[in-house]
């Protein structure tokens, strides 16, 4: 026998069929908030986002503007820095200022690995080079001596006049520590690189040389232009060094039983006649008076020189008067 449907039961069915029918027409994929999801969207499979430094001190955060790292897959040296908005519509990015960024890595990446081919044909080694900021950055992994100085300037040299250009490429030189080559990229310095928040540059950089690109470049006048790198780790070892001296020249220059401090206050700077001088001033203190007091006298102050590993010109100052 025909068994009827309840009319409330069919009604109930017929209501939830149709919502569910006009919910699939009205549906919307959910716009990108990151960086990777909107790169997946635009060229499926070709991009990796390798980091997205974050600074949260930084006023741009709370903006909500972001940069990250994007490599292209087929080529993992092709790399370069994308900035972009959360929570804007397509993160204020378009494909256009991708392919643009894509482009420029490309051809840095290229001229950057032409000119290590070329100082490697020179007898360079433990070198990492990069083209991205419009001249030439290139580390070298080695103990700065000046002999090992003097022949990448001279290498360099060289490099430019073969160039038979004018305006020929600048570049700087950094020695880095020798035992930091391969531990973070090989031999072609990443656009990340450049990027990270870290205090790995800074760190592991011990000295740098700036050679122009415009007019004739000369190797007595360049020789004499590093700088050495204050906020190197290297720092506190040549400081600790300073220290010593200034201990042993405190025993025979000055009266009276005073303490030198070593880590705390010391004030440290480059001199501004010589990149490879570091000023160092260690505060001293005398004995406490009966009121106890135990404010700095003064300061051992002096030089150190990076080349020779000396404390140099070391002299008393007091704070109401200088004594050599």
């Amino acid at each position: 026998m025909y068994k009827r449907t309840p009319f409330l039961v069919l009604l109930i069915f017929t209501a939830m069929s149709l919502s569910s029918l006009f919910g699939c027409f009205g549906k919307k994929s959910a716009a990108p908030k990151k960086i990777d999801e909107w790169l997946e969207i635009q060229w499926a499979g070709r991009f990796e986002v390798i980091s997205t430094p974050t600074n949260f001190t930084d006023k741009d955060y709370y903006f909500d503007k972001r940069e990250s790292v994007i490599a292209e897959k087929a080529d993992m040296e092709v790399q370069f820095v994308l900035p972009w908005i959360k929570n804007q519509k397509d993160l204020g990015l378009t494909k256009d200022m991708v392919e643009e960024a894509l482009s420029r890595s490309r051809t840095n990446l290229l001229h950057a690995r032409a000119l290590l081919e070329v100082l490697k044909t020179k007898g360079l080694e433990k070198i990492s080079v990069d083209m991205g900021k419009g001249y030439a950055d290139i580390f070298i992994f080695a103990e700065p001596a000046p002999d090992m100085r003097d022949r990448f300037v001279r290498t360099i040299i060289d490099v430019k006049d073969a160039d038979g250009a004018e305006d020929s490429l600048s570049y700087v030189l950094y020695f880095m520590e020798e035992q930091m080559f391969g531990t973070q990229f090989k031999e072609i310095i990443p656009a990340g690189h450049w990027a990270r928040r870290d205090s790995w540059q800074h760190s592991n950089e011990i000295m740098s040389l700036a050679i122009p690109g415009e007019g004739i470049v000369n190797f007595d006048d360049l020789k004499n232009q590093w700088r050495f790198n204050t906020l190197s780790e290297r720092t506190l070892v040549y400081i600790a060094n300073a220290h010593a001296e200034a201990l042993k020249w405190s025993d025979k220059n000055v009266r009276g039983n005073i303490t030198i401090e070593d880590t705390q206050m010391v004030e440290f700077g480059l001199d501004e006649s010589d990149g490879l001088l570091i000023k160092i001033d260690f505060p001293y203190f005398e004995p406490a008076n009966d009121a106890g007091d135990s404010t700095a006298s003064g300061m051992i102050s002096g030089r150190y020189h990076v080349d020779k590993r000396t404390f140099e010109n070391i002299h008393l100052l007091k704070f109401d008067e200088e004594v050599q």
